[in-house]
């Protein structure tokens, strides 16, 4: 079973009406497929879409992750070790980028993401969608 790892950016791409990340949604939403995101990303989403178009639609927003089909992974030894190492290797990449990189790592997942800086990372398999 496939398995992603959602960024801030892909979720951005989704509520905007991304083809492909609608696709990739149905795969979870029917069971094909396994998602996660972590604690990070969620909140990085919701101070976004808060600053943009208001706190009412981050609320929705995220309470709408939240009750889908998508893993919520709170951030533990083994995921803020391997964002150690790969942030000591990649000093340019944010630290929530460096945790969901690590965590979809460990979890063998794809990152799914609008980020060029998951590129370098050599640790996770990548698809960068465009905004």
């Amino acid at each position: 079973m496939k398995r992603y790892a959602f960024d801030t950016g892909s979720f951005e791409l989704y509520f905007a009406g991304n083809e492909k990340m609608k696709e990739i949604y149905n795969e979870i939403k029917n069971k094909v497929s396994k998602g996660f995101t972590l604690e990070t990303n969620l909140a990085e989403l919701y101070y976004k879409t808060c600053q943009k178009i208001g706190e009412e639609i981050a609320l929705i927003r995220d309470n709408s992750i939240r009750n889908s089909l998508i893993e919520i992974k709170e951030i533990n030894k083994e995921i803020a070790r391997k964002a150690g190492e790969i942030k000591c290797r990649i000093r340019d990449i944010s630290l929530a980028d460096s945790l969901l990189a690590a965590a979809a790592a460990i979890c063998n997942a794809t990152v799914i993401t609008t980020d060029m800086d998951f590129k370098v990372i050599k640790d996770v398999k990548v698809i960068t969608l465009q905004i």
